[in-house]
């Protein structure tokens, strides 16, 4: 579990800021025509009808929940004006990795932000003074209390739950496309106890948050590289991290960092001329610490790249860097530990802290003393040519060059033995009678 020292209300502050926004844009499907206006109800405002619609559930720690499971989400409402409400409309929106059921009569919307929000909207009479919750129905008189929610397989960490209530103008519902889905839902009236209390601690928020906490693992893997050239030489290269999963990782989480953060140590031998605008080079300044976001020259550099980094997915930041002077295989890293953090926030934690760390090796040669006018790279053994100087041939390449002369000096002598072998039993008739 990824904890932060901040406070987690802030973080419900803002999904409830996106879903009354959300909420607020016409349903997919409607018309402009055919759209009614939506009575908007400031938290602590009463209507002057006297409507007041007050969101009672969920509230505040919902307790934990596994990866790849299905939970009924409790929501719930209540009318302390002094008049019926003519229908009214139910907004909920839910964290990434949630997905919630879909019921015939409300609207679904992704944001850019990955949240998910269900707009359902009815006509009935809401008298004042009664508790109104939503139930699932099952085909059973008392239905399932709570919205259908399914964390995903790949959800971790806190998770939020946002839900506010609208009171419609008493022109109807909205218009709206129903969903694909085969679920239905009620509202049910219940006792009227919270009503009491609602209207005693004088509760008048519309809208309210419940956040669960998804036990879930991961496995952040780091990528390094490998580069070589010349002295003077600018290579490129690309590093990163991976998510091996189970677990995805956002910054919707509760008070956490970016999903996708590295920090990269820079080799020795080598400058950087050109950095990523997504990477910030920190630069000691006595006791204190200055960062420049894309700038180069510098030897450490904290990176991120998106927001969400998804179970299985790889992002990367691409340096170039000038080879200044002759080394091997001297060595950089990638990893996930930052010096420089906040103490108060903890390093992520995975399954597999092996993988946390990779090398970026830099190898760079000088230019050859005398490199000669011919074709070939003296920093990676060309042939030469033209004036160089001719050195004498030693170790190993002495040895093969002088079994190639001895071999050469066996050859020719058994030719010879040869040909001195065949003059000897080549012999003519008339030699023969001379002798």
């Amino acid at each position: 579990m990824l904890r932060t020292s901040h406070s987690w209300a802030t973080r419900l502050g803002v999904v409830g800021a996106v879903a009354l926004a959300m909420a607020a844009l016409p349903a997919a499907g409607a018309n402009a025509a055919d759209t009614p206006t939506v009575a908007a109800q400031k938290p602590g405002i009463t209507a002057t009808d006297g409507v007041h619609l007050v969101a009672l559930e969920p509230t505040g720690d919902l307790g934990s929940v596994l990866a790849d499971e299905t939970r009924y989400v409790p929501m719930s409402f209540t009318n302390t004006g002094t008049s019926t409400v003519n229908g009214a409309t139910l907004t909920f929106t839910f964290d990434p990795d949630l997905q919630p059921a879909e019921y015939v009569g409300c609207t679904y919307t992704t944001s850019t932000s990955h949240l998910t929000v269900a707009t359902c909207q009815f006509n009935e009479q809401l008298a004042p003074d009664t508790e109104w919750r939503f139930i699932t129905d099952d085909g059973t008189e008392a239905g399932i209390d709570g919205y259908e929610v399914h964390f995903e397989a790949d959800a971790y960490g806190p998770k939020v739950v946002n839900f506010s209530v609208t009171a419609n103008d008493g022109a109807g519902a909205m218009s709206a496309k129903s969903s694909n889905g085969k679920k239905r839902f009620k509202l049910k009236a219940v006792e009227q106890q919270r009503v009491a209390k609602a209207r005693a601690t004088a509760q008048a928020d519309s809208f309210t948050d419940g956040l669960y906490e998804v036990a879930n693992s991961y496995d952040l893997e780091a990528i390094g590289a490998k580069a070589s050239g010349k002295v003077g030489d600018v290579v490129k290269i690309t590093i990163g991290e991976k998510n091996n999963g189970p677990a995805s990782l956002d910054w919707y989480r509760a008070g956490s960092e970016p999903g996708a953060r590295f920090q990269f140590v820079v080799p020795q031998g080598v400058q950087v001329v050109k950095a990523p605008n997504n990477c910030e080079s920190v630069i000691e300044e006595g006791s204190q610490q200055r960062v420049e976001r894309g700038a180069a020259g510098g030897t450490f550099y904290r990176c991120w790249t998106i927001d969400r980094l998804a179970a299985g997915e790889t992002v990367s930041a691409s340096f170039e860097l000038k080879l200044t002077q002759a080394v091997s295989n001297a060595s950089g890293t990638v990893s996930f530990d930052d010096p420089y953090a906040n103490p108060e926030i903890p390093r992520p934690a995975d399954t597999n802290p092996d993988n946390d760390k990779a090398a970026v090796v830099i190898t760079a040669v000088a230019e050859a003393a005398n490199p000669g006018t011919g074709g070939g790279n003296p920093a990676t053994g060309g042939t030469g040519g033209g004036s160089g100087v001719t050195l004498p041939i030693t170790g190993s390449q002495a040895g093969l060059a002088g079994g190639v002369g001895l071999a050469l000096l066996a050859a020719g002598a058994g030719l010879y033995l040869v040909a001195t072998r065949r003059r000897a039993v080549v012999v003519t008739g008339d030699d023969k009678a001379s002798d």
